[in-house]
């Protein structure tokens, strides 16, 4: 039996994909060697598809109100899962972003190999959304 990469993942080049050993079909890594400010595709699908960090990256997360908007019936309590991997020995840093609130495991982030993390939704009115980012 033959399995085919699904079709939502064609928005990674094929050099940035990485194939399963045991099973047959392609697995995207989102790799990032600079600073950068996620998008809300990149935090939702990072559960799965895990954001690969280099050395000294930071990473900004999207602004509240950008996450309330990506995610379908948002309510305070809500969480979305996620996971980032440090494939440096570098630091990794977190920046500030409207409505986004840090938990003090995520600042800087050095040395680690790979942390889980919540994302907890405190607030989903318009024009004062707000999240909680912690690690798990």
């Amino acid at each position: 039996m033959s399995l085919t990469p699904v079709s939502w993942v064609t928005d990674v080049p094929a050099s940035q994909q990485q194939v399963h050993k045991y099973i047959n079909y392609s697995v995207p890594t989102r790799s990032i060697t600079s600073s950068v400010t996620l998008t809300t595709r990149q935090v939702l699908d990072s559960a799965g598809y895990p954001i690969l960090m280099g050395t000294g990256a930071g990473v900004t997360f999207p602004t509240a109100a950008n996450m309330v908007a990506a995610c379908r019936s948002p309510a305070v309590g809500n969480i979305v899962l996620g996971r980032i991997i440090n494939n440096s020995g570098g630091g990794i840093t977190f920046g500030a972003s409207t409505g986004v609130t840090y938990s003090t495991g995520l600042a800087p982030m050095v040395n680690v190999v790979a942390t889980n993390f919540i994302i907890l939704f405190t607030n989903v009115t318009l024009t004062t959304e707000a999240y909680s980012v912690f690690v798990i």
